[in-house]
């Protein structure tokens, strides 16, 4: 499928070049004076800025089929702000030989070099989900262009396009031409992911006790962070571990091979006569109905229910038996489930399936 979709990192190079030729520009901003200026200048010109150089690139060599669309993602400075609202008009101008059909400015609350617990805790991990959740939209159409702006964005995008299988691409400030990075070497992969499903999600959620993260595989440890709370540490994802853990969960949805066949016949439902208001928490949100709907479940048994109750949404494995709980508003139920997974990684991916489908429940 042809490539129509760039997502560009920015940064302040282009101001730079401006304030370095009129060193008033810092105190008397003309954004239209430099579009204007942009749109007569060959877009391989070092004025013209890091991001125009590299998609210009990527437009000739033919890396982009159809200019469609273009999110620029800016800084959370006024720098950031003045960058991107530059970029956008010369990208929508009609006279500009860079023209996209739509452009779109995401600003990364917390990407600021002003405050180093801001950008590390905050503007880092948001720079992750923001590529990710981008990226994740539409894979085989997307590439990311990682030139302008902070280098811990290189990483990230990298690791993003390893895993979704999208090219990402770099201009190096000595060369005029871009190029696709290769891949990082890391050995992660879709089998490791599932196997270490429940502690990411765990330091998603910022639950995971020091005792889980030190008995971690070694591998995981570039994954997760920490912060002070009190007395205590809080564990949870790196700007690495938010790439990893959220681009494989995008690329769970659509892949079906890790789970197990269908069942052939018609679910079984057996209700819970010990509990009679589990009825009723029941059809308030149809969880056996849409857990029957669920292919890959043979029976279904109601076996708990608690109006009071502090048990998270999940399902855990013992033996063939699925145990599953859902939990709203304080109310849990929970049922055991026959399925038709049979291998170990059947059962991995079963039970990270069925989760999934409940947040969305």
């Amino acid at each position: 499928m042809f490539r129509q979709r760039v997502i560009c990192t920015v940064g302040r190079s282009l101001l730079t070049n401006f304030e370095k030729e009129d060193p008033n520009l810092k105190t008397a901003f003309s954004k239209e004076s430099i579009v204007k200026r942009l749109i007569s200048e060959d877009p391989s010109q070092k004025i013209c800025g890091a991001e125009i150089n590299s998609t210009y690139s990527i437009v000739k060599q033919g890396f982009v089929h159809d200019k469609y669309d273009i999110f620029l993602l800016v800084s959370d400075t006024e720098d950031g702000r003045k960058t991107g609202e530059v970029l956008k008009d010369y990208f929508k101008n009609e006279k500009s030989p860079l023209k996209f059909t739509n452009v779109y400015i995401k600003e990364i609350k917390g990407l600021t070099g002003e405050e180093r617990f801001e950008f590390r805790n905050k503007g880092l991990k948001e720079i992750a989900n923001t590529l990710v959740d981008l990226s994740s939209q539409s894979p085989e159409t997307t590439i990311i262009n990682a030139t302008g702006g902070y280098k811990a964005q290189i990483s990230f995008a990298t690791l993003i396009g390893q895993i979704l299988k999208i090219p990402v691409y770099y201009m190096f400030e000595q060369f005029n031409e871009i190029i696709e990075l290769p891949p990082m070497p890391v050995s992660f992969d879709y089998s490791f992911w599932m196997k270490n499903y429940d502690l990411l999600e765990s330091l998603e959620r910022l639950e995971a006790s020091e005792e889980m993260v030190k008995s971690a595989d070694p591998q995981l440890k570039v994954l997760f962070d920490f912060e002070k709370g009190g007395n205590e540490k809080i564990y949870g994802l790196s700007p690495m571990g938010v790439i990893f853990h959220k681009s494989f969960k995008e690329l769970f949805k659509t892949d079906t091979n890790n789970l197990p066949s269908k069942r052939t016949s018609d679910p079984k439902y057996i209700s819970s006569s010990n509990e009679p208001n589990s009825s009723r928490f029941d059809e308030k949100y149809e969880i056996s109905k849409k857990l029957l709907e669920i292919p890959y479940i043979k029976e279904l048994r109601c076996s708990y229910y608690n109006p009071n109750s502090d048990y998270k949404t999940k399902v855990n494995v013992k033996n063939d038996d699925f145990e599953i709980y859902f939990t709203k508003n304080g109310e849990t139920i929970g049922f055991v489930a026959k399925t038709t997974a049979k291998t170990e990684n059947q059962k991995i991916a079963l039970k990270i399936h069925i989760e999934e489908a409940m947040k969305r429940w």
